[in-house]
């Protein structure tokens, strides 16, 4: 290939004149051939046409003198007598009479119902009894072509009645070689006739050759179909040893029935000769036109074109050589003459474009490494606050349940909460608080409604059943704190069984109570006005950082297209570097944007109908590009029983497909990625995304949902990304009612389900 590029246009032009006139030449034979070969084709089913009407014509010829002749013999006054006197000696020398004028072979005379004055020369043929007894009952003229003898031989017969069906008289000439004859040339054509699923007489120089006939050439079926439609069949064209070879069937009808076909070979030698000589000529032709078209346009294209545009060569290289001083004459107003004029501006321009450039590309860098220090400083400073807090929980000295007051379930409990019901942590969590107060259910009740309804906190005493079966008594401080779009009650519980024997004690212990519920009002103030700040500063880190990321990859973009002008390959490789930098931040500050929507729970569904087929189809147009680049194969199907048309917040589903359909395209380094849409019951479908990529470690499935979290830590060094992609879509599917699973084995690769609720109508106007 590079031998290729180096080549002067020259070369390079001619190289293309003689690939476009050599395509032009085989084009024109092949369409030449073609055509040729359709003429030698119709011409040669034409002869066999007329071919096959002289056999059948001859055959038919044959029948009727046999049978006009028998017709003059029987109504000869003679010939009557010898039936009235039945005269066997008379019959004989009429006999001989007939075969010498008439060339009939074959004579047989029945007289009334088993008296034969002639017998012929062949008595027990089934087919001649047959003929015989066929005229004698219905009184009518019998025709036919029979096999006499063996081997067999092929005879035109009749059997006509006399004297009112009281007697028959059979007649018969051998088919030979001389009929054959009479319809063409044995040189080019042989003649096999077919009777009663055999072949009964040939042409053929022997039998072995009626034999490699029969085996490399005939088609047997159409013998059949022959017989069954009374048409003449013919086969497509054979090349056997370089001949063309046509091949037809025959069928002879006698008395409206079909027994007897006529198979014909004919050879077009002579038309296969004339066809190659005539394209042997057609090619010599073409060929010296197209040498003459290839030197006269070489000529041409040097003089109008390949000189201007080295000229040009030269100018360009003294500008890349730093000449940009240096202006080309500019010859004519065409379209060099027009790039002539455009390379002397571009080199008076080139130099402050690049002056321009470098300033930019400056203050650029220094932004954008300014605004990432800040936002790691900001994330770091958030996630210490979160931690902050999650401690406080944990390592207080009181027992602290939280309860969904929707349900009355528990959803959290402190390490002190364990120690008090005597309950491990995963029989505490998702246990009714009921169950902990036996026969006060009631009071539980309206206790949790009091503190929904004063929206403030509330104390009251309570007895407490633990594990074991132990009863104590406990004081419960309760308070309402909002948890994205829900409510939660926080209760602060102590044991206060020692207390109603101890008042002194009692006292104390309200008193570390009052310091807890103020603990836990500025811890929820706190955390509240952490989630606040988070939001705005996320709101403002958004506008911020995006304004300027917006514009780094537009003046990047147009670097890049060359509107600035020419770059060299070093600066092209730190403009792309500047521009896939910028874009990766985008998507993480986009992902991370998301993720606080969700959290913040900004962000509502709206529900419209989606086609899924488009649904699908996009995604894959989407990602194919992707998935090309590794040299990954990607493919989305839906199948039968999935509707055509579900409900849901298109965008978000898309999001949805898009994270999943990216993250396996990343994992897999070779392979495939699919992903199914279908329908798993009445009420819910789900979409499968499976990939051949490198696997999920079985202990980093528990936390593979989690924010900032992927399998380990080289993956993200290798693979790149935020680890929010698949958090996203954990709160976008639970969001939806939804739910998502995955299952993994190292090596082999990942399978992640989404099952989603079923909706085809909208419920209402939206």
């Amino acid at each position: 290939m590079s031998f290729i590029r180096n080549l002067s246009l020259v070369y390079k032009l001619i190289a293309i004149m003689l690939v476009t006139i050599s395509l032009l030449i085989v084009g024109v034979v092949t369409l030449f051939n073609r055509n040729f070969d359709q003429l030698a084709e119709d011409t040669a089913r034409e002869q066999l046409s007329e071919l096959s009407l002289r056999v059948s014509s001859e055959f038919s010829e044959n029948l009727a003198d046999v049978d006009s002749t028998t017709v003059l013999i029987t109504i000869a006054p003679a010939y009557e007598q010898v039936v009235e006197s039945r005269d066997a000696a008379e019959a004989r020398r009429m006999s001989l009479m007939m075969h010498t004028l008439f060339d009939l072979q074959d004579r047989t005379l029945l007289v009334g119902q088993d008296t034969y004055l002639l017998t012929g020369i062949v008595e027990n043929n089934t087919q001649k009894q047959a003929m015989i007894a066929a005229a004698k009952e219905t009184d009518a003229p019998q025709l036919g072509i029979i096999a006499v003898g063996e081997p067999p031989q092929i005879y035109f017969a009749t059997a006509r009645p006399v004297g009112g069906g009281t007697s028959v008289l059979f007649s018969s000439r051998l088919l030979d070689q001389s009929v054959f004859d009479g319809i063409a040339s044995a040189d080019t054509t042989r003649f096999a006739v077919w009777q009663d699923g055999q072949f009964l007489s040939h042409t053929f120089e022997d039998d072995a050759a009626l034999q490699r006939f029969l085996d490399t050439e005939m088609n047997a079926a159409n013998i059949q179909s022959a017989v069954e439609n009374s048409n003449v069949i013919f086969d497509d064209l054979l090349n056997t040893a370089e001949v063309p070879v046509g091949v037809a069937y025959i069928p002879i009808e006698v008395g409206g029935q079909t027994t007897t076909v006529v198979v014909v070979r004919q050879d077009f030698q002579a038309l296969a000769e004339f066809q190659g000589e005539t394209g042997q000529n057609a090619i010599l032709l073409i060929s010296v036109l197209g040498v003459m078209a290839v030197v006269g346009a070489t000529v041409f294209a040097r003089r109008s074109l390949i000189n201007p545009i080295a000229r040009l060569k030269d100018h360009a290289q003294q500008i890349l050589d730093g000449n940009e001083t240096q202006q080309i004459e500019v010859r004519s107003n065409d379209e060099i003459g027009q790039l002539s004029a455009t390379l002397n501006t571009m080199a008076r321009t080139i130099v402050r474009r690049q002056n321009d450039y470098e300033e930019l590309t400056t203050a650029l860098e220094v932004e954008v490494e300014s605004r990432i220090a800040e936002l790691a400083t900001a994330f770091e400073r958030l996630e210490q606050r979160e931690t902050y807090l999650e401690r406080i929980f944990a390592s207080t000295s009181d027992a602290i349940i939280v309860v969904d007051p929707a349900t009355n379930i528990i959803t959290e409990a402190n390490i002190k909460a364990l120690d008090v019901t005597n309950y491990q942590q995963h029989m505490l969590v998702g246990l009714p608080i009921e169950a902990l107060h036996p026969g006060q259910e009631n009071r539980i009740a309206q206790f949790l409604e009091l503190v929904l309804k004063k929206n403030e906190g509330w104390t009251d005493q309570l007895a407490w059943k633990q594990k074991d079966g132990d009863t104590i008594n406990v004081e419960i401080s309760a308070s309402v704190i909002d948890v994205e779009l829900d409510k939660r009650i926080i209760c602060v519980v102590r044991d206060i069984t020692e207390r109603k024997a101890a008042a002194e004690k009692i006292r104390l212990q309200n008193e570390a109570l009052i310091r807890t519920n103020r603990d836990l009002a500025l811890a929820r103030k706190q955390a509240l006005e952490v989630a606040d700040l988070k939001s705005q500063f996320l709101a403002t880190m958004s506008h911020e950082l995006r304004t300027p990321l917006n514009a780094i990859i537009g003046y990047s973009e147009i670097i890049l297209a060359g509107m600035t002008g020419d770059l060299n390959e070093e600066q092209q490789d730190y403009q792309n570097r500047v521009l896939q930098n910028a874009e990766h931040l985008l998507e993480m500050i986009n992902d991370l944007l998301d993720l606080t929507k969700i959290e913040s729970g900004r962000i509502e569904l709206k529900d419209s109908e989606i086609a899924v087929e488009d649904l699908v189809n996009s995604t894959v147009f989407q990602m194919q590009g992707l998935a090309r680049e590794k040299n990954i194969q990607l493919s989305g199907y839906i199948v039968e029983d999935m509707p055509r048309i579900i409900i849901g917040d298109g965008q978000r589903l898309k999001q949805i497909f898009i994270n999943l359909i990216s993250n396996a395209i990343k994992f897999t380094e070779h392979g495939e990625v699919n992903f199914s849409v279908s329908r798993v019951d009445e009420g819910n479908w789900q979409l499968v995304v499976s990939d051949t990529g490198v696997g999920i470690p079985s202990h980093a499935l528990e936390y593979i949902f989690d924010e900032f979290r992927q399998a380990d830590s080289s993956s993200r060094r290798v693979f790149g990304g935020t680890g929010l992609g698949l958090a996203i879509v954990k709160r976008l599917v639970v969001l939806m009612g939804g739910k998502i699973s995955v299952n993994s084995e190292m090596g082999k690769g990942s399978t992640f389900v989404v099952r989603l609720p079923l909706v085809t109508e909208l419920q209402g106007e939206f």
